[in-house]
C-alpha cells in the first residue's frame, strides 16, 4: 500500500495563521518547520487560520 504522505505547503498555510509573527525557531513554529510532510494534508501540524488575515 502507498503512503498518502504529503509535502506541507508552507508558502501558502504561513503567511494566514496566527502564529505567523513568531519566530520559526520557537514553538509552535519550530514544530511545524521540522514535520515537512503529513499523512493526507498539505495544511502544516500546528496551523491555526488568523480569522483577521485577509
Amino acid at each position: 500500500m502507498e503512503d498518502q504522505y504529503k509535502e506541507v505547503y508552507f508558502h501558502e498555510y504561513c503567511k494566514t495563521c496566527i502564529h505567523k509573527d513568531d519566530s520559526g525557531s520557537e514553538d509552535p513554529c519550530n514544530e511545524c518547520l521540522g514535520t515537512p510532510e503529513n499523512l493526507y494534508s498539505h495544511k502544516p501540524v500546528n496551523y491555526k487560520k488568523d480569522e483577521d488575515t485577509k
